[in-house]
């Protein structure tokens, strides 16, 4: 058979007129002569394949994301053991991900390579253990809804498995799912036919979120329309009109009723920039508490304030116990 040599078009492996920025950490697309970030355009954000319909969606569909990510590390590992290239490496990582433009993701894909490169088999093998991949599959069991989808939970998964799993095992899935994103999970999660069984997950939520409501430390409470789920709170923060940045106040009144933050989603696309961290820790005094340089992801509060200097619009704010 003869082998029939062409020219490879970078806009036949995607459009070029689409990238990711690096810098910025955004997907950008290219208007005229300027390169503008398109939110709609990122993959990790386009969930494009229905969910599966068994007798348990969300155990079917946490198993599956669980099997394809270690399908794929797997192969990396063999990879490595073969003293193949960071490319290459990088190569199999995007390839799990053939419903949308993965490729702009090279240099993500590249950074998780050289750190797998470097960390060798015998210690991914070790970090990434059978116990490790049943804890990932709880986990995103827990923070997936009924049909098997993650919405607005990408990020409590990732904080449970930093606390969960940790170490090196964290460090490389928390990489995929980044990689991945909503879209991503939710695909894979589609695409997948693993059954799962996750009678021993314990998804047991914070028992204190309906105790946390809108509060005034002062002078002003904030925050409107409050709605409660099993493990979150959603809130669209209010305009304070003395400097023009907008807030939600939380509390339980009660230091001993204490929940543990540990993501907060931006339910609508605008942009953002949060500067104001105040909270209290569990059984400290229920006062206006103390200014933080950070959110307060991880720290069990029975109170806190969180400001923007623009309109973030709706947050959900996800709590475990």
């Amino acid at each position: 058979m003869p082998i029939i040599r062409r020219q490879l078009i970078p806009s036949e492996v995607y459009p070029d007129d689409i990238r990711y920025n690096p810098g910025t950490e955004t997907v950008q697309s290219l208007i005229g002569d300027e390169w503008v970030d398109n939110l709609l355009a990122d993959p990790r954000t386009q969930t494009t394949l229905p969910p599966r319909l068994t007798s348990d969606p969300a155990c079917d569909a946490a198993a599956s994301v669980t099997a394809a990510l270690k399908n794929q590390i797997d192969g990396v590992l063999v990879a490595i053991d073969g003293a193949q290239s960071a490319f290459t490496i990088a190569g199999i990582i995007l390839s799990l991900f053939t419903f949308g433009v993965f490729g702009i993701f090279i240099s993500l894909a590249l950074f998780l390579a050289h750190a797998m490169l470097d960390a060798g088999t015998g210690a991914i093998s070790a970090a990434l253990t059978e116990a490790a991949y049943d804890t990932l599959t709880c986990i995103l069991f827990c923070h997936m809804d009924n049909e098997g989808r993650i919405t607005g939970q990408l990020n409590g998964a990732k904080t449970d498995v930093e606390d969960q799993i940790g170490g090196l095992g964290a460090t490389i899935l928390n990489a995929m799912l980044t990689l991945a994103g909503e879209g991503g999970v939710n695909n894979l999660a589609s695409l997948g036919d693993a059954t799962g069984d996750c009678s021993d997950c314990d998804c047991t939520p914070c028992e204190n979120i309906t105790d946390f409501h809108l509060w005034s430390y002062g002078f002003q409470s904030f925050g409107l329309d409050l709605e409660y789920g099993s493990n979150f709170i959603e809130i669209t923060p209010e305009l304070y009109s003395g400097d023009g940045a907008y807030y939600i106040t939380l509390s339980t009144e009660d230091n001993t009723l204490c929940c543990t933050p540990i993501a907060l989603e931006y339910l609508d696309m605008g942009s953002h920039t949060d500067f104001y961290h105040i909270w209290n820790g569990c059984g400290e005094p229920n006062t206006e508490g103390a200014i933080h340089t950070t959110i307060f992801y991880g720290e069990s509060v029975c109170s806190f304030t969180e400001g923007w200097l623009t309109n973030p619009g709706r947050v959900r704010i996800t709590f475990s116990a």
